[in-house]
């Protein structure tokens, strides 16, 4: 019973934990133009793609 009421406050505390740091750390709201697949070796690949359009023209 005792340990039933110290898994719950210790579950309680995490929560709240949870909560608190949430607001900190996400994002609110839509970013304009997201892409969260969007890395610097995909960065460097477009680059380079647009870089060789220009050559070929």
């Amino acid at each position: 019973m005792h340990e039933n009421k110290h898994m719950r406050s210790l579950a309680r505390e995490l929560s709240q934990a949870i909560l608190k740091a949430a607001p900190e750390n996400i994002p609110r709201g839509a970013r304009k133009d997201y892409k969260p697949y969007w890395t610097a070796e995909v960065q460097k690949l477009e680059n380079d793609l647009e870089l060789a359009r220009r050559e070929a023209e």
